[in-house]
């Protein structure tokens, strides 16, 4: 009885195996947590903004109010944001909070400089852009106030 009819079945396959990490590269987690706040926080400011929309087209307010309305509603989005960016992270809390309020206020000074040319450091932006970083740290304080507990 011989056994030279028999195929002969590799135990191990030829190609080593890749081991998969867990261990991603950190700056695509950066970036993947950068993107994750921003969604979280552009999310409340939108839905903070349709809501003040709605109050104040179904009350008597009056209009005047819409730009405090708008300035808490970005400045809500912010600190939400640098809360995410900051806990996501899990170190130096104050500085990751004030990372995003200096990008969100860039943006924002960014976007009223397109839209009204160099006139646009007379209409109050620059009050909108200091609000914007003080919400980022409120945001990075808030999440290293929470993690000593």
């Amino acid at each position: 009885m011989s056994n030279k009819n028999k195929p002969v079945h590799a135990l191990r396959s030829v190609r080593p195996k890749k081991h998969k990490s867990n261990a991603r590269n950190p700056g695509t987690v950066l970036a993947c947590t950068a993107m994750q706040s921003f969604v979280c926080g552009t999310l409340l400011c939108v839905l903070l903004l349709c809501g003040f929309a709605f109050l104040l087209a179904n009350t008597p307010l009056p209009l005047s109010l819409v730009r405090p309305f708008s300035c808490l509603a970005a400045a809500a989005g912010v600190a939400l944001s640098s809360l995410f960016f900051s806990k996501k992270i899990g170190q130096r809390y104050l500085l990751c909070g004030v990372l995003c309020g200096l990008f969100y206020a860039a943006c924002q000074l960014t976007a009223f400089f397109v839209m009204q040319g160099p006139a646009f450091w007379q209409n109050g932006s620059l009050l909108m852009a200091a609000v914007l970083m003080m919400s980022g740290l409120f945001g990075g304080a808030f999440a290293a106030a929470r993690s000593v507990h």
